[in-house]
């Protein structure tokens, strides 16, 4: 990886910054041994936070820092685009569990990161932000590039603040750093004053802010609360496990895993959560909720047959936040189970659904306390049986006979040729829905995808991120992306090749919006406005190659697809793979409640 000190022409003064940005920054103090500059401070405090990487984008506000970082051993990596580049940051966090952290200047530079922490903000993504801003004497002048990015991502951090003297730095970048990544990880974001970079406060001052310790914020279960949750489980007969992504960023996939075999429970996860439960086991159903598994959504909230009573009786709900994507309607969610809520985040308990005992908790800490009282049980057999035959009847599925290529086909020979031990992220949209079907997920962490927000072009950034923070690792990193999520963050191919990072990008095409379709045509008398691009032909391979990658290919045949697949992932560096698929509909499908849920085995296809 290419350090900062091999990125362009370096910067020799100071003055020569201020005078050529013409912001009258005056009285710069002489370097001396009992002087640091702010610039300074930011990178030896992202020294002292072990940080590895910075995604980040160069501009005027923010050049006395680069010049400082050319000094030290931090990768700083130039993103295509800035909201690419927290994506970046979003896809580091993910899949190592450490903050990501943003750099870029100020006006657009910052404004370009608010998708990226909007999306951080929703799925819980620990990443640090950090802007530059004008002068602080030029605040609320309009200056150049000067925008209250404070005030605009006040909404979608858990903390913001501005920096304005060379002196608010230690403490602050120190505060951004520990809550992003204490209690429930979120993006926090800095604004830094261009005069903060600049001049120098007393080295002694800089070094005790260092000595201040912040202790993590700890949310732990009483024990009257673990007893309580152990005489529910204790009573029930159809105990289920509804797994959200607060159990991967807990680290508690272990004793989620201990406790389930121990009760003999199923286990359901919600889209951020997938990983955080072998799908390979037993006990597993896959996903719940809106193109989740019909035998998940059965056992959780029962069948019209049996009057929906033959649903689960207990609910045991792990770090998730009952989004409107598993329950549909919440009147007739798990309508006849109780309901055990264990999340570190009190806001999210009883806000959705009412539940019956709700704790406020660390997760790990909790299945950590309850491994030890919880007693080894039988579940209802009958039941189990019945939920045994669901999985057998109404396995995901598709035409397999169809000649053209199918999506869900693409992606279960990636997983065949894998054996579920790749890391996947995603863009948005129907592709999404199948990788989360159709690939094998063995461990948490696997599956990095935008789920609160949505954000369509977050899957070929995030894999770059993801690649970052697994450099040692071969397990394969692949995107796989939907052709208009393809055409948000092609710009990022530079970055592949300027870094000589290596990602297989999967694109299934299907000439437009596949989700956006498939709601027209269901809800809106199949009116495909803005969304059916049939003429539009971009071949990606070509883009990528223009911007210095070596490999690529498309496939239009089915049988291609097996060595297509088997060349990108023993390619030496990256690879796109532009598969054009036929124009399906992602099924199963579950819109207001489960009476309104829709699957097919072997559709037929036009």
């Amino acid at each position: 990886m290419c350090k900062q000190k091999q990125l362009g022409t370096r910067i020799n003064t100071k003055m020569e910054t201020a005078e050529q940005y013409n912001y009258g920054l005056e009285d710069l103090v002489e370097e001396n041994p009992k002087k640091v500059s702010g610039a300074r401070i930011f990178a030896e405090s992202l020294k002292r936070e072990n940080v590895e990487y910075i995604f980040a984008y160069t501009g005027g506000a923010n050049l006395p820092i680069f010049e400082i970082l050319a000094e030290y051993d931090i990768n700083v990596l130039i993103s295509g685009h800035e909201q690419g580049g927290t994506h970046m940051a979003e896809g580091y966090a993910m899949a190592s569990g450490k903050p990501g952290v943003v750099l870029v200047t100020s006006g657009p530079g910052a404004t370009n990161t608010v998708t990226g922490i909007a999306d951080a903000w929703s799925d819980s993504v620990p990443i640090v932000v950090f802007t530059g801003q004008v002068p602080s004497n030029k605040i609320g002048t309009d200056a150049f590039q000067e925008v209250d990015i404070v005030g605009i991502t006040r909404p979608i951090t858990k903390h913001n603040d501005m920096a304005r003297t060379a002196d608010d730095l230690p403490l602050k970048i120190k505060e951004m750093f520990h809550l992003a990544n204490s209690g429930r990880p979120r993006p926090t974001l800095l604004d830094i004053c261009k005069d903060a970079q600049i001049k120098f406060v007393d080295a002694d001052v800089f070094n005790n802010c260092f000595n201040e310790i912040i202790f993590p914020i700890k949310r732990t279960a009483k024990q009257e609360e673990v007893n309580a949750a152990a005489r529910l489980i204790q009573e029930s007969k159809r105990p289920v496990l509804y797994v959200g992504g607060g159990a991967i960023i807990s680290g508690a996939h272990k004793e989620i895993k201990t406790l389930a075999e121990r009760i003999n429970a199923y286990v359901t996860t919600t889209l951020k959560g997938i990983g955080a439960f072998p799908e390979d086991h037993p006990l597993s159903l896959k996903m719940l909720g809106m193109h989740g598994s019909v035998y998940a959504n059965y056992a959780v909230n029962g069948t019209p047959g049996y009057n929906f009573l033959d649903g689960t009786d207990l609910l045991i709900a792990l770090g998730s936040r009952f989004d409107d994507r598993v329950t549909g309607n919440v009147d007739k969610f798990a309508r006849n189970a109780k309901k055990i809520h264990v999340d570190v985040d009190r806001a999210e308990i009883n806000k959705i659904i009412r539940v019956d005992l709700g704790i406020n908790s660390d997760l790990k800490y909790f299945l950590h306390k309850l491994e030890g009282i919880v007693k080894g049980k039988e579940i209802d057999q009958d039941w189990k049986q019945k939920v045994e035959s669901w999985k057998s009847s109404y396995p995901f599925d598709y035409d397999r006979e169809n000649s053209l290529i199918q999506p869900q086909y693409v992606i279960e020979e990636i997983n065949r040729q894998t054996n579920g031990n790749a890391i996947i992220t995603t863009g948005v949209g129907q592709h999404q829905m199948w990788a989360a079907q159709h690939y094998t997920y063995k461990f948490p962490r696997q599956l990095l995808t935008s789920g609160g927000l949505g954000t369509m072009g977050f899957g070929l950034p995030a894999a770059i991120g993801a690649r970052l923070a697994n450099p040692e690792l071969n397990t394969p990193v692949i995107c796989i992306d939907g052709d208009q999520s393809a055409l948000m963050t092609d710009q990022e191919y530079v970055v592949l090749k300027r870094y000589g990072i290596k990602v297989c990008h999967v694109i299934l095409d299907n000439n437009g919006h596949g989700m956006v379709k498939q709601w027209q045509s269901k809800n809106h008398n199949n009116r495909l406005i803005g969304s059916h691009f049939p003429e539009d032909k971009p071949d990606f391979v070509l883009t990528a190659k223009s911007r210095g990658l070596k490999y690529g290919d498309h496939i239009y045949k089915k049988e291609d697809v097996p060595n297509a697949i088997s060349r990108m992932l023993n390619s030496e560096a990256s690879y796109i793979l532009q598969c054009h698929v036929v124009d399906d509909v992602c099924l199963p499908m579950m819109s207001g409640s489960i009476e309104d849920i829709d699957f097919y085995q072997k559709r037929k296809l036009k």
